[in-house]
């Protein structure tokens, strides 16, 4: 079976930082990623590296900024309330989440600070 739209994908994976090798993120030791292919869930380097691969395929790609969340734009920098987070128990440095714009468009974010006011 081969990736392609709408197949469902079970894969591990291991993310490092090209620059200096740092792990950033990985399920070896954890379950898979379960993901449905071509549906944007994955950043869209990734998602179009992975398309076409073949069940069992172990493969390294290297996806630069604007593949993935985008080249860092300080117009894009928001603070925003902690009622903003409902429903997320545990907020902490470095987090991945998803948002909506208001116009529905899925954003990705990373939660870069935490600020605590009395």
């Amino acid at each position: 079976m081969t990736i392609q739209k709408d197949k469902v994908v079970t894969m591990h994976y291991h993310l490092t930082n090209s620059d200096d090798g740092q792990v950033l993120d990985s399920s070896r030791g954890n379950q898979p990623l379960t993901y449905l292919h071509g549906t944007g869930s994955l950043i869209p380097g990734l998602e179009r590296e992975l398309a076409g691969l073949d069940v069992g395929a172990t493969k390294t790609v290297q996806v630069g900024a604007a593949d993935a969340y985008g080249e860092y734009d300080d117009e894009m920098v928001q603070t925003l309330p902690r009622s903003e987070f409902a429903g997320i128990d545990h907020l902490e440095v470095g987090m991945r989440l998803q948002a909506q714009d208001q116009n529905g468009k899925r954003l990705r974010c990373i939660l870069r600070k935490l600020k605590v006011i009395k």
